[in-house]
């Protein structure tokens, strides 16, 4: 029962430092107190019953959740020089909303060389992605175990896409115990 309380209190003090800071140490306290809340379910397994599954259920959306590590709005006829630092299990990327026929132009890579998945979604496969924690097909765009990469893709109008730099095993990366650093230079403009 202790590493489920302690799992409990650390989600409970990743909230606080959300609340307070918003930063990096928030999203991972709540990673770890999911971890842990998912461990124990593992091990109780046989004892818990249909209590440890709700828990389960809910540790594991938590952690999708939280390991979200930042989802930015972009719109039409703007750049982004971004750069993204991932721990192993976190993504990060843009929101995109068009009004009109849009351009989409993508360059990323990976400072150590380390290979990621780059995915554009529509809503769907951004939803399903988010809920089931999987790529599915077909996507706008991909580049999977990818160092760096470079496309332009155009965008329907009145659309929602999302843009994700992926450091977890939702694809095909592998992520290990070192952090991802990912240059992006991201543009949107109207179809020439």
């Amino acid at each position: 029962m202790g590493s489920k309380r302690r799992g409990i209190l650390t989600l409970l003090a990743g909230v606080g430092v959300v609340a307070v800071k918003g930063s990096d140490e928030a999203a991972r306290l709540l990673a770890r107190g999911a971890d842990e809340l998912l461990a124990r379910g593992a091990r109780s397994g046989d004892e818990g019953g249909s209590s440890a599954s709700g828990i389960d259920d809910l540790a594991r959306a938590g952690k999708r959740y939280y390991r979200r590590k930042r989802i930015e709005s972009m719109l039409s006829d703007e750049q982004r020089t971004e750069t993204f630092r991932l721990p192993s299990g976190y993504y990060g990327g843009y929101r995109i909303e068009t009004g009109v026929y849009t351009d989409l132009e993508i360059s990323f890579e990976t400072r150590s060389g380390t290979p990621i998945d780059a995915c554009v979604f529509g809503a769907e496969g951004f939803e399903r992605y988010e809920r089931d924690g999987e790529f599915g097909s077909p996507d706008i765009w991909e580049a999977y175990l990818s160092q760096s990469d470079a496309a332009t893709v155009t965008l329907e109008p009145d659309t929602e896409y999302w843009l994700v730099f992926d450091n977890t095993t939702a694809g095909f990366a592998q992520p290990g115990d070192e952090d991802v650093t990912v240059e992006t230079d991201v543009s949107l403009g109207l179809v020439q």
